[in-house]
């Protein structure tokens, strides 16, 4: 039986490699990334920044600081209440930001042989073993769900410019929502988003993009029932 082959023509990824393969590659570098980030998120430790901050207010439905962050401090409630390290909340993050950025650069290369796949995969690795992207990963803050929410947005992005610019890109309006729902730094993306749609987009697809960043921002909705 042949085995199955991953074409241009499909949706996650961009070479003609064994599908089987670049699963491999991509869960060896989660859980490689897993690995790394693990024992640095097991500390007892609060942390410095807003760290405190975000955990006092997830322990004590409270709001935190504004914009109040609403969609972390909601995973970070579901989170503390199955009884986990809050920390190893951010490295799971950083785990889903580098399976995105793994497969966002696969895409862009177009043509992949089975040389450049290992070369891929130590890019990917190289940027999220790095000691700053290390440190911001383990520790309770924002900018990891951030970081993840981001990625995966310049993935369907990529995906969307390059084999179906004529549909909507509906996972990209809402991934932007839900990332303007966890940090405001997130918007300064939504200029070049919203360019680019406008010009490759009819009006009908571009209403629909909007309704899809609109259910993205659902998670304010949940501040008003936090106490001040």
């Amino acid at each position: 039986m042949p085995r199955r082959l991953v074409k241009h023509e499909e949706l996650d990824t961009a070479c003609d490699l064994p599908v089987t393969v670049v699963n491999l590659f991509r869960m060896g570098l989660v859980c490689g990334v897993l690995a790394v980030y693990t024992p640095h998120s097991l500390s007892t430790e609060m942390g410095d920044g807003d760290s405190p901050e975000l955990l006092a207010s997830a322990c004590t439905n409270s709001l935190p600081h504004p914009p109040g962050y609403p969609l972390y401090t909601i995973l970070l409630q579901l989170w503390l209440g199955l009884g986990l390290n809050p920390h190893l909340l951010s490295a799971c993050f950083g785990a889903l930001a580098s399976a995105a950025v793994f497969d966002a650069v696969l895409l862009l290369s177009m043509t992949v042989c089975s040389g450049a796949l290992p070369l891929i995969f130590g890019i990917t690795t190289a940027a999220h073993y790095s000691l700053a992207t290390l440190r911001f990963h383990t520790v309770v803050e924002v900018f990891p769900l951030n970081s993840a929410l981001l990625s995966w947005t310049f993935y369907f992005g990529t995906r969307w410019l390059l084999r179906s610019p004529g549909q909507c890109p509906w996972q990209c309006g809402l991934l932007m929502g839900l990332a303007a729902s966890n940090q405001h730094t997130s918007l300064l993306f939504l200029p070049s988003f919203i360019f680019i749609a406008l010009r490759r987009l009819p009006w009908s697809a571009v209403l629909k993009l909007g309704v899809c960043f609109a259910v993205g921002l659902l998670p304010y909705i949940y501040l008003p029932f936090l106490q001040g």
